[in-house]
């Protein structure tokens, strides 16, 4: 917050004499390729995730737990989720 507040009155000086109401922070966790993690965790039985929208998440969080929801209830998904799956970051080597 220090970092953030010096910053701040650094460019705009005339907030010096303003008061600070409130904080808030939010973390939205992506991948390094930018696309959800949807399905079955490796090496992890009965795990499954969705997770790793990026600044995406409100908006496909609900639509991806859905899917990840049927993949649980052996519900084949209405698309292709390969793109998605979370053991394309598993290195093999």
């Amino acid at each position: 917050m220090h970092e953030v507040l010096s910053e701040a009155l650094r460019v705009a000086p005339g907030l010096a004499e303003a008061t600070l109401d409130e904080v808030r922070i939010g973390m939205r966790p992506a991948t390094p390729d930018n696309l959800p993690l949807l399905g079955a965790l490796p090496g992890l039985s009965n795990t499954f995730i969705a997770a790793g929208h990026g600044a995406y998440g409100l908006q496909l969080g609900p639509y991806s737990g859905a899917l990840v929801a049927d993949m649980i209830r052996c519900i084949t998904p209405p698309l292709d989720l390969s793109p998605y799956a979370p053991e394309r970051f598993v290195s093999t080597g």
